[in-house]
């Protein structure tokens, strides 16, 4: 088993530099993300690492909206 599963590493050039691109998981973990690595002549120039996470679950939202209403006479709103 590797550490690391890799996407195809996405690669573009450009001005003398290489900028990377790739997405990875850490196999039996939720642990993913990917990064963006530039490299010039003189070695990495940056090196941005994102990490993915699955949000909770969703609630139903309680109070944060109002009674439907409707309006019964111009410019005049009751609740149904």
């Amino acid at each position: 088993d590797p550490l690391l599963n890799l996407t195809e590493v996405v690669t573009q050039e450009e001005g003398g530099i290489l900028t990377a691109w790739c997405s990875w998981a850490v196999p039996g973990t939720p642990i993913q993300g990917s990064g963006l690595i530039k490299v010039g002549d003189q070695g990495v120039i940056s090196e941005r690492l994102f990490y993915y996470t699955k949000l909770p679950e969703a609630q139903p939202a309680v109070g944060l909206y109002p009674s439907p209403t409707h309006i019964s006479s111009p410019g005049q709103i009751t609740e149904c």
